[in-house]
Parts: structure tokens; C-alpha cells; sequence
């Protein structure tokens, strides 16, 4: 026999002994140490940066620096060609891709997400512009679109500080992939006048999608042959070379570095200029724009402007963040880090703020952009900042030569990013496993986008999404329970609430478990008691449906004891034929007002025609409520379960509850209640059971199948 210590028990009383020998004053500065560590904590969750910091070197400098002259050069460009759906200057969509890129270092956390002006955004922005514009003449374009991206500054930041990092989730899968289909749609369509050289009649207020389509098809015999080739080919090229980089990047992985939107821009400039297409052959181009940075300031912000952003400020939160977070968890998910919703929030809101005050437009991350920056090898979020710098001094040196760019060559890059965001793979998979109410639903959400406005769309989408969240949270599974031998449960996975343990010796002895009759068809009820297991937690909002459930299983169950009676093996009964009238028990009226289980009629032997069954005790005489998978009870819910307690034992039901945590019944402490439902109240519904069966003089037990 060893008489040496545990080496972890001695560890834990040498701790527990320098504990106990400490001063006051060592405990005071032990605990100083620690709040002063929470300080620092909370400081470095405030600026992730400063962890990002502590592993830079060398080498990520590089890889960051390479990352963010490639962004930088694609970003222009984008930037520049979605000024046509934003509906701003030119400026005003390149200083969005200036200084907020370089702010949102400081508090931004996702090190791969590329920040800066989006397709989707921008839409919301031009729609916007144009309805505002469409009722009044009192803001200019720029106003509108610094006021709004001030507007979703605000609303972000106060939703982060609310801790509402879940509002990613609120809109459904299917739902959000029929609205950006609509916004694909949309897009592609508002590229066809630029990519045909089409000239356009100005529009009164905000059109559809199809109305837009049907205006480009009008004037269509006015295409300049020169101009649809530039764009038709240049929306090949973007489309080859994406397909290209998915082939063959594998084998290659040089080509997932290359910028095809830059090589692009390069090329076309190149072309525009020495065969000029402007001059010769009427193509349009970009050329000269006022690149003077606009003056810093307050936007406007009076309450007439505030109010009709409020609507467009949310739209623009939801449809931006919902793509930056999936870059954020997709891509974090993959470097293993794991960046906080509630932070993301306040980071994108500072940036639009920043955006605002700095004369730019709405902007968030972009998903194709954060795959090239993931491409490339950047590092950490200091990529966006260099290439925010990139950006500001490309538009002061290369004005002369970014005169030169098509415009059709603005709108293949728009038409092919509009493309990229249809999510091909998640349409044909709903359509392939057949899950028709979520194909309703996203068709319809598209058909309306389409069809109508993008305010419109998105509205319904939330609404559906709503009526879904409302639906599932109504939801309370409730299943009738009965008993089966522990060998045949023993490997169940369902059973994984009762352990072997010392303190448990009484629910050991008893031979049973009780499983719901679905994955125990062959479980066996005893005849009188009505065994439910209660599997979520009761709230206001479900309670109803509960009571609903109690009602439905109660009578199911009351019918399988006639069927039994009969000796019928098949479950069917008809509502409308039979000698024996069953009207349902009279503790049915606890649980509901109408007549639903009324006007079932079986056949019984001895019994003559038009006989009343109702009354029999044996039929129904107790409900057990196994409370173990409920996990939480608020005060409207216990208020209506005692009700219903009391209604049963009013009608000659005696109510047994079993496995109701200590929470909950001290809630039913404090109304003043437990006297009354002590003697029913059991630990286990095994034990409750037991008691039940001990109080039957003859109890007999019978099986859903035999």
C-alpha cells in the first residue's frame, strides 16, 4: 500500500493553504490583477487589432502589401462602374473606397473580408436616390447618399451595442437567395443600355426590373455595334477566366492570383485609347472627372430627409451585413479566428459614418472581392487599409489615363459581379430534394423583387422570414409516453437522461423506462392514464398550441382504449358510422371550448345504439406530464398550467407531474400552489408511474400494436 499523496491533491491543498495564509492587502492586489486583466480584455475585443498585431512580421507585411495593391485595382474600377447603379458621381463611390477602408482596421476583427462599395448596396442606394428625387426637388443625389450611409452608420452601431450581432440569421436561406436573385436580375438588366450603348428616356420615380427591360427593348434598334462587342466580350472574358481559376487553379495556383478585372481595365484602356473608341467608332468612356476630394463635414440630416432614410437605412444593414458575415464565418471559420456579430456591426457602422462625414455612399463587405484577398494571401484587415491608401492616390495620378475606360467595359464588370451573386448550387438543391414550401417562397420573394421594387421584395422577404420565426417558436412537441423494458433501451440514444448513480437507487429498481410510442411503437399504456412528455420549454406564445396538443393526444389515446375494447388492429375510425356514440371525456372541456372531439362513433360490444361512453372513469382518469425536456416556464405559463391542473381535477383527472426542475417549481412556490400539487409531484416519470400503478387495484397495460 503506497502512503504517497495524489500529486493533483496536493497540488490543490498547497493552493487552498496559500490561499488561507494570504493578507487582506495580497488579496486586494490579486484582485486588482485580475479586473485590470478584464480591462485588458475588454480592450483587445474592442481593437482586435492589437492581437493581430502581436504575430505581425515580415512576411505578412508582404503578403498584405501584395494583397491590397491587387484589391485596390480591382476595387476602382467596381467602384467607378457602380456610380450607374448607385446613382452618385464618380468620387463620391472612390472616397468609399478610400478612408473607411483605412478606419476599418481599428475596430473591425474579420482579417479577410474586403470592405468597401458593394453591387447589392449600391442599388439600394440608386433606388433610394431616385424615389426620394422623384418627390422632391430639395436634395441632391450626394446628399441623399452621404445622409443615408450616415443613417446606416447609426443603425448599425446602435444594433451591435444592442447585441444584435444574430440579425444575419432573421432572414431564411431560401427567402434571401430569391431576393439577390431578384437584385442579380435587376442589376444585369440596369448593365443593358451601357453594355449596348443604349440611350435611355429618363424615368419618373423608381421602376421594376421589368419596366427597365422593356425600356432598354424599346430603344434596342439604337445599339451601337462597336459598344456591344466591347461589353459582350468583356463579360466573356470575366466569365472564362472565373471558370478558368475554378478548373484549373488546383493544378495552377498561380491563376488564382491573377486579377482578371485589372488585366481587364489594363487592356481596354489600352485599346480605347490607341484605337479610339470614342472618336471613331462613338463608343462612350469614362473620361475626365472632377477628382477633387470632396470637403469633409456633417451630411444633412434635417427631419423630413431622417425619415425617409429610416426604411432604406435597415434594408441597406440587412441585405450588407448578411453578406459580410458570411465572408466573416465562412473565412474565419477556415484561418480559425471567430469574430463576434455584435463587434462586426459597430466596425461597419463606423465605417459608414466615416464614409458619410468623408462626402462618400453607403459601403460593406464584399464576398468575390474577400476570395481574391484570400487568394492573394493577405493577412490581416491592415490589406484594406493599403489599399484604401492605393486607392486615394490612384484617382489623383491615373485621372488622364482612366479617361480612356469603356463604359461597356463598366458595365461586363458589373453585369458579371451581378451574375456571380445567383447561388446556383443552393437553387438547384432545393429543387432537387423536393422541398417545395421553400421553393414557393423563394420564387415569390423574386417574382415580387422583379415584379416590383426592391423595397417591396425585401419587405416581403422579412415578413415571410418573420411568420416562419413566429410559426417555429409557436411550435411545442408533445408526445404520448409509454413504458418499456430497460433492455430494450439500453442502446437508445433518446435515454440519455438517466445515469448510474448512488443518489438515483429508487429509479434504478425500476425495471421500465418510458419512451414515446413513435420510436417505440410496441411501448405499453396503461389503461385510465394519459403519459405526455413535454419537449420544450412553455411560454406565452406556445401555450395555446400546447393545450391545443394536450387535447389531440388525450383523444387519440381515448380512442386506441375503444379500439382495444373492440379488438380492432387497425387504427381508423370512422366519424360518421358506427352504433356507439364517443362525444369525448368530460375533462376534454379543460383544454378546449369547441366541439372537435365530438361525433366519433365506434361499435362496442354489449353496447346498444346511441349509448353515452363519456363518463366511463376507466377511459380516462389521469394525465402524467413529464416535465423533464422542458426547460423553461414563464409566469403567463404557469398561470395557465395550474388552470388546466385545476379544470382536470374538477373532472375527475387526476394530474401527475414528474421530473419539473427546481426553478420551476419554486415559480409555482411562490403563486402559492405547491401545497396543492405536492402529493402528485415526482422526480421521475418512472416514479410516478409506479406510484399510479400502486393505487390500482387491477391495472392493465396493453400495446399501441400487437
Amino acid at each position: 500500500m503506497s502512503f504517497l499523496k495524489d500529486p493533483k491533491q496536493t497540488a490543490l491543498e498547497s493552493g487552498v493553504s496559500k490561499v488561507a495564509m494570504m493578507s487582506s492587502d495580497e488579496v486586494v492586489k490579486i484582485q486588482d490583477a485580475q479586473s485590470g486583466g478584464d480591462t485588458q480584455r475588454f480592450i483587445r475585443s474592442l481593437f482586435p487589432i492589437i492581437d493581430q498585431m502581436k504575430t505581425y512580421n515580415r512576411k505578412f507585411f508582404l503578403d498584405d502589401v501584395i494583397s491590397s495593391f491587387t484589391i485596390a485595382f480591382i476595387l476602382l474600377p467596381q467602384a467607378i462602374a457602380y456610380t450607374t447603379l448607385a446613382k452618385v458621381g464618380v468620387m463620391q463611390a472612390c472616397v468609399a473606397a478610400m478612408f473607411p477602408l483605412m478606419f476599418y482596421p481599428i475596430l473591425g476583427a474579420s482579417r479577410q473580408l474586403s470592405v468597401g462599395p458593394e453591387a447589392v448596396v449600391a442599388v439600394v442606394t440608386g433606388s433610394t436616390i431616385v424615389e426620394i428625387m422623384a418627390t422632391t426637388s430639395a436634395y441632391t443625389a450626394s446628399q441623399i447618399a452621404s445622409s443615408l450611409a450616415f443613417m446606416v452608420g447609426v443603425v448599425c452601431i446602435g444594433v451591435g451595442v444592442c447585441r444584435g450581432g444574430f440579425v444575419d440569421n432573421i432572414l431564411s436561406g431560401y427567402l434571401l437567395v430569391g431576393f439577390v436573385l431578384g437584385i442579380s436580375n435587376l442589376i444585369c438588366i440596369e448593365q443593358i443600355p451601357g453594355l449596348f450603348g443604349l440611350t435611355l428616356p429618363p424615368a419618373e420615380g423608381e421602376s421594376s426590373a421589368l419596366d427597365k427591360l422593356q425600356g432598354a427593348i424599346n430603344v434596342f434598334g439604337t445599339a451601337n455595334g462597336v459598344s456591344a462587342a466591347v461589353g459582350i466580350s468583356n463579360v466573356i472574358f470575366l466569365l472564362a477566366m472565373r471558370r478558368i481559376k475554378k478548373m484549373y487553379k488546383a493544378k495552377y495556383p498561380i491563376l488564382g492570383k491573377v486579377p482578371d478585372i485589372l488585366v481587364l481595365v489594363v487592356l481596354m484602356i489600352g485599346i480605347s485609347a490607341a484605337f479610339d473608341l470614342n472618336g471613331k467608332y462613338k463608343v462612350k468612356v469614362l473620361g475626365t472627372f472632377d477628382n477633387k476630394l470632396p470637403i469633409p463635414g456633417l451630411p444633412l440630416l434635417n427631419g423630413d430627409l431622417v425619415g425617409r432614410l429610416i426604411q432604406p437605412a435597415f434594408i441597406t444593414l440587412l441585405v450588407g451585413f448578411v453578406e459580410s458575415q458570411t465572408v466573416t464565418k465562412k473565412f474565419g471559420l477556415h484561418f480559425g479566428y471567430f469574430p463576434s456579430g455584435d463587434q462586426e456591426l459597430v466596425a461597419l457602422g463606423s465605417i459608414n459614418l466615416v464614409s458619410s462625414l468623408a462626402g462618400g455612399m453607403a459601403l460593406f463587405g464584399s464576398l468575390p472581392r474577400s476570395r481574391i484577398l484570400v487568394n492573394m494571401g493577405a493577412k490581416t484587415v491592415l490589406a484594406n487599409a493599403m489599399a484604401g491608401i492605393i486607392v486615394l492616390v490612384a484617382t489623383q495620378v491615373l485621372g488622364p489615363v482612366l479617361k480612356f475606360l469603356p463604359k461597356p467595359t463598366l458595365s461586363g464588370i458589373v453585369f458579371a459581379a451581378a451574375l456571380g451573386l445567383i447561388e446556383f448550387k443552393e437553387i438547384g438543391f432545393v429543387f432537387r430534394i423536393r422541398s417545395w414550401a421553400e421553393v414557393i417562397m423563394f420564387l415569390i420573394t423574386w417574382a415580387v423583387t422583379i415584379g416590383f421594387a426592391i423595397t417591396t421584395g425585401i419587405i416581403v422577404c422579412l415578413g415571410f422570414s418573420a411568420l416562419l420565426i413566429i410559426r417555429r417558436s409557436t411550435e411545442a412537441p408533445l408526445a404520448v409516453i409509454g413504458r418499456v423494458k430497460m433492455n430494450l433501451v439500453a442502446n437508445n440514444d433518446e435515454d440519455d437522461g438517466y445515469k448510474k448513480d448512488p443518489a438515483q437507487l429508487e429509479l434504478d429498481s425500476i425495471p421500465y423506462r418510458y419512451q414515446d410510442l413513435v420510436n417505440h411503437p410496441y411501448a405499453e399504456l396503461l389503461e385510465g392514464v394519459v403519459a405526455v412528455r413535454i419537449m420544450s420549454r412553455i411560454m406565452f406564445y406556445n401555450i395555446a398550441n400546447i393545450r391545443r396538443q394536450l387535447r389531440d393526444l388525450i383523444h387519440a389515446q381515448c380512442l386506441l382504449v375503444l379500439e382495444r375494447r373492440k379488438g380492432i388492429r387497425d387504427s381508423r375510425m370512422s366519424r360518421n358510422g358506427g352504433d356507439v356514440r364517443y362525444n369525448g371525456h368530460p375533462s376534454m372541456a379543460a383544454l378546449a371550448q369547441d366541439d372537435d372531439t365530438a361525433g366519433v362513433k365506434v361499435d362496442l360490444p354489449g353496447k346498444a345504439a346511441g349509448d353515452q361512453i363519456e363518463d366511463d372513469p376507466m377511459l380516462f382518469n389521469t394525465l402524467v406530464l413529464d416535465f423533464r425536456g422542458c426547460t423553461e416556464l414563464d409566469a403567463w405559463a404557469v398561470f395557465l398550467l395550474h388552470n388546466i391542473f385545476h379544470s382536470f381535477e374538477e373532472h375527475g383527472v387526476r394530474v401527475v407531474i414528474c421530473g419539473m426542475r427546481d426553478v420551476q417549481i419554486q415559480m409555482f412556490k411562490r403563486a402559492g400552489w405547491y401545497e396543492d400539487m405536492a402529493e402528485d409531484l415526482f422526480p421521475s416519470v418512472e416514479q410516478g408511474m409506479a406510484a399510479i400503478e400502486s393505487r390500482i387495484q387491477r391495472p392493465r397495460w396493453y400495446k399501441k400494436r400487437w
